[in-house]
């Protein structure tokens, strides 16, 4: 469920749109990530939007980098290879040795561009694929609802707010179960399942699809009456068959990543280019190769961390 926060809690930083309270801690400097929620002629929107970037934010992203999360996750590789450019100019500056400049480094960097650009479209197409699937779980989720309220007449209520409670504690074991975690604690479950159950999930492998065989077990005992006939019936069924088919589709995403071997290799190679870019360029840059080290790991192997 979408809880709409109460109007005396949410800040309004332009007409057009209600922002949620920001949290507290390092996470307050990101402003842009906050989850607002439209305002059309005075009347709240419910669908959550993330504030959208624009050109004219260049000086809010820079002014933010230093607690980018990005480059907190780069800081020991950023600070390996600015020493050790650093290292390297001073070993010219000593030995005047030769450079050969950054051509050939050019030529192979065009190799090392196109597995950082696979690696970065491999990790948007898993992202694109993860959103449509719970685009899925919504829409059956939502018709599978639709289709009980608009039968209520035809079972007792207690079956339907069993039902109902099913479809609400599904996507929550959906989560743990693809996180491999247990973050719903039986005390926040226990709203939604029998305590008979609450001991069996425990036991069960696979908890989602254990929350759809007692829904798809409800949904068979509805009496068979004239305006609920097996017609009716076969329509939630097949709600539950979609959920069914996403829970397994789910698994092949979070369990089949970018081959390993793929990963290695451009970590591997990005590694040596960096560490002999500095040595062929400290003939032409000087001490500005140090700068232009730290630039370019943080642009390089921000692409790869970010894929």
């Amino acid at each position: 469920r979408l809880l709409l926060p109460r109007p005396d809690r949410l800040l309004l930083p332009r007409p057009d749109r209600l922002l949620l309270p920001r949290p507290a801690g390092p996470l307050r400097a990101f402003a842009h990530d906050d989850v607002t929620y439209r305002v059309r002629h005075g009347s709240v929107l419910r669908i959550p939007q993330a504030e959208r970037y624009s050109t004219e934010d260049w000086l809010h992203n820079l002014r933010t980098m230093p607690t980018s999360h990005l480059l907190q996750r780069l800081a020991n590789v950023m600070t390996f290879y600015t020493i050790w450019s650093a290292l390297l100019y001073a070993a010219h500056t000593i030995f005047q040795f030769t450079t050969p400049g950054g051509a050939a480094h050019g030529i192979v960097g065009g190799a090392l561009g196109l597995l950082l650009v696979f690696r970065t479209n491999s990790a948007y197409d898993r992202f694109w694929e993860g959103r449509q699937l719970w685009e899925t779980i919504l829409n059956c989720t939502r018709d599978a609802t639709r289709l009980l309220c608009i039968n209520s007449d035809q079972m007792s209520g207690k079956r339907l707010q069993r039902c109902l409670k099913l479809l609400c504690v599904f996507p929550l074991l959906l989560a743990d179960h693809l996180q491999a975690t247990q973050q719903h604690s039986p005390e926040q479950l226990r709203k939604y399942l029998r305590a008979k159950e609450l001991k069996q999930l425990k036991m069960v492998a696979n908890r989602p699809l254990f929350v759809l065989n007692k829904l798809a077990q409800e949904i068979r005992r509805i009496p068979e009456k004239e305006s609920f006939s097996s017609r009716e019936r076969m329509a939630l069924l097949s709600h539950v068959h979609e959920l069914s088919t996403c829970v397994g589709s789910c698994e092949r995403l979070a369990s089949t990543p970018v081959p390993r071997s793929y990963t290695t290799h451009t970590k591997r190679f990005l590694a040596l280019w960096s560490l002999t870019l500095p040595a062929a360029m400290v003939g032409q840059l000087g001490i500005y190769v140090v700068p232009f080290m730290v630039l370019t790991t943080w642009s390089l192997h921000g692409i790869l961390e970010l894929g």
